[in-house]
């Protein structure tokens, strides 16, 4: 089934924005509703973290959609909470700087 829209909790500071997913898969069936959750906040010129503490799960189809997001920003991107997981597909892909902390 795939979702009508995303959770993401917005947090505005200062120096940026804070998205924090609050879905635990990232995979075929919720890439669209992602895209358009994050969309207008990573079109803006400011720093972006991106907080993915939240997911489990992250199929070939959200790891290019994270990769989308992160590339799409014209600020500066952080990538918080990936797992060991997701760390090792930043990694192996040749981006262990994208991988965050």
């Amino acid at each position: 089934m795939v979702p009508d829209s995303y959770p993401v909790e917005v947090e505005v500071t200062p120096s940026g924005v804070t998205l924090r997913l609050l879905h635990d898969r990232l995979d075929l069936e919720s890439v669209s509703a992602f895209e358009a959750a994050l969309s207008e906040h990573l079109r803006a010129e400011r720093s972006v973290v991106l907080d993915v503490s939240s997911l489990d799960y992250v199929d070939c189809y959200g790891f290019d959609a994270l990769l989308h997001a992160i590339g799409s920003c014209p600020g500066k991107v952080e990538l918080n909470g990936a797992s060991t997981g997701l760390r090792s597909l930043f990694e192996l892909a040749g981006l262990r700087e994208l991988a965050g902390h």
